[in-house]
């Protein structure tokens, strides 16, 4: 075991014991860590009734989660549209309204 393991582990299990669904925070970036997606993988069944229940659990915070990052992408991308309209950039602002239009239909198609 590694102390980063350890530390997971132990949060999961102190999770637990406060209240089991605190920890789908914990698990809800296990896709970017392979040590969180083990774990996770072997904590679904305690912490939800089922590990088909969990998986779902775990899919609603991944689409939740790229909800999130489109909104923030969208905020960044409204940013960059004032800052081409100041600089008279007709092109620039046409491709960027576009890629925001795809990042909203995107949040519509998740939902």
């Amino acid at each position: 075991r590694t102390p980063k393991m350890r530390e997971i582990a132990m949060q999961i299990l102190e999770n637990n014991r406060i209240h089991s669904s605190a920890n789908s925070a914990i698990i809800a970036d296990a896709q970017n860590d392979p040590i969180k997606a083990w774990l996770a993988k072997r904590a679904l069944i305690n912490i939800f009734d089922n590990e088909t229940v969990g998986k779902d659990a775990l899919t609603d915070i991944k689409k939740s989660m790229e909800k999130r990052e489109a909104e923030l992408q969208i905020c960044e991308i409204e940013k960059q549209i004032q800052s081409a309209y100041l600089a008279g950039d007709n092109m620039m602002i046409l491709t960027l309204q576009r890629k925001k239009t795809e990042l909203k239909k995107e949040i519509v198609t998740q939902a």
